[in-house]
């Protein structure tokens, strides 16, 4: 459980963030009811707030209020983040990513690169099998 002790309110995050069209919500984030459902809404309006702002073009109440600064070395650290490719995966389409993807020609090729065993035999198997058989015509029923 959440432990609302003294002086931990100073690193919960505001909504607003230094990287741009990045912008959090949730109980954990900086707002007046701590740890609750409540506070996860609270800190969705927040959110919606600096959304409405920003596309409007008008400083965000942080900006104008000056509340919840963010630290200097958050800043620095934001500023020199160097981004890595996500660990274990292979690729870039949606596939990759666990979306779906249409098998044409060229996706069945990335997708035999990324992950060979999806199609272990299924072309080989598909091209061999014979058509299904016809369904069968009904029965003429007698009056």
């Amino acid at each position: 459980m959440y432990a609302a002790i003294p002086g931990r309110n100073k690193y919960r995050p505001s909504q607003e963030s230094p990287i741009p069209g990045f912008t959090m919500a949730g109980d954990w984030s900086a707002q007046k009811f701590l740890g609750s459902m409540e506070g996860a809404v609270f800190a969705g309006k927040l959110a919606a707030e600096v959304i409405a702002d920003r596309a409007a073009g008008q400083p965000t109440k942080q900006q104008r209020d000056g509340e919840k600064k963010i630290q200097p070395d958050i800043v620095a650290a934001a500023a020199a983040h160097t981004v890595k490719a996500p660990l274990g995966v292979k690729g870039d389409t949606p596939i990759a990513f666990g979306g779906g993807m249409t098998l044409n020609p060229k996706s069945r090729g990335e997708l035999q690169e990324q992950d060979p065993v999806q199609l272990a035999g299924s072309t080989e198997e598909a091209e061999a099998a014979p058509p299904a058989p016809a369904a069968p015509e009904p029965e003429p029923v007698a009056a």
